[in-house]
């Protein structure tokens, strides 16, 4: 796994759960769910590891990007 994508195993699923968490917010869970709901839904189960991959992958944290996108994505 690190040869190959020069990453752990961790790094690169929870790559895929933030992009399906990307996906969610998309489709408007956020006006349904919590962040932490969506997260669980996502395949997090800790609040903490989810806000610190989000901000890896990102760059910033989960609620800020939900203020940063414009309101026509939803």
């Amino acid at each position: 796994m690190n040869a190959c994508f020069h990453t752990n195993f961790n790094q690169w699923i929870n790559k895929y759960r933030i992009e399906e968490f990307e996906q969610l917010i998309c489709e408007g869970y956020h006006e349904k769910m919590t962040l932490d709901g969506i997260a669980s839904k996502c395949g997090f189960s800790n609040r903490t590891t989810f806000i610190s991959s989000f901000k890896k992958v990102k760059g910033i944290t989960p609620s800020q990007f939900l203020k940063d996108i414009p309101d026509t994505v939803f």
